[in-house]
């Protein structure tokens, strides 16, 4: 944990190491300040067949888990 108080950050981004992302991470950064949200989670939806090796998140009308 003393990494990551020596600089007082005021947010955290933590990305899988073993992952290539397609995504604009500025945008979700952006998104998420906007929205007031504690966490946010980048998802990608698959079916339930897909998803029997990885678990399933339920999200409402408005994003949140």
């Amino acid at each position: 944990m003393e990494h990551f108080t020596v600089l007082c950050p005021d947010h955290y981004l933590i990305l899988s190491g073993d992952q290539l992302y397609r995504m604009n991470l500025r945008d979700m950064f952006r998104k998420h300040t906007e929205s007031g949200a504690e966490i946010t989670v980048a998802l990608l939806p698959v079916g339930r067949e897909e998803a029997s090796d990885l678990g399933i998140i339920a999200v409402d009308p408005e994003g949140r888990i």
